[in-house]
């Protein structure tokens, strides 16, 4: 059977403190598909990069617990029975955004946050001791070259 994202992990949390073989406990869902997400290409955080996407992945969750929270108000014995709930409108979503491309987002914001994400990076490694050059190779091999494929730098 295939869970929607993050039931696996709740599964194997509820094995793992035994609580497996208690009750029958329901689990209500209320996740946005990824691909529908303007920030689905960088883990739901292309909001960063400008406030219309943030807009877009704000009303689109609401949108989908409003359609979850409908479902499950009618479901025999839910939870949800007996809400009493009116959904308010939301602003009409813009396709446009859904999984926008890295490479469409502002050049300028996203060089911004790699050399934010780098100095942070620099400084994290100084804090832990790394001398200078094994920063620099740590920095130069491994965190520029995931974040700039990431960044579609």
């Amino acid at each position: 059977m295939k869970w929607p994202p993050g039931v696996d992990a709740l599964l194997v949390l509820e094995f793992a403190a035994g609580l497996h073989e208690k009750d029958e406990m329901y689990i209500y869902d209320f996740v946005a598909d990824p691909k529908l997400l303007a920030g689905g290409s960088l883990f739901a955080f292309t909001g960063f990069f400008d406030i219309a996407y943030r807009k877009h992945d704000y009303d689109y969750g609401r949108s989908v617990a409003q359609q979850r929270l409908q479902a499950y108000r009618n479901m025999p014995g839910s939870v949800f029975s007996q809400l009493h709930w009116t959904p308010k409108p939301i602003d009409p979503i813009n396709p446009a955004f859904n999984d926008v491309p890295m490479a469409n987002i502002d050049k300028s914001k996203r060089q911004k946050v790699y050399s934010q994400l780098m100095d942070a990076a620099d400084a994290l490694l100084s804090e832990l001791g790394c001398n200078w050059i094994v920063r620099k190779g740590v920095e130069s091999f491994l965190i520029a070259k995931h974040l700039k494929q990431m960044l579609a730098l």
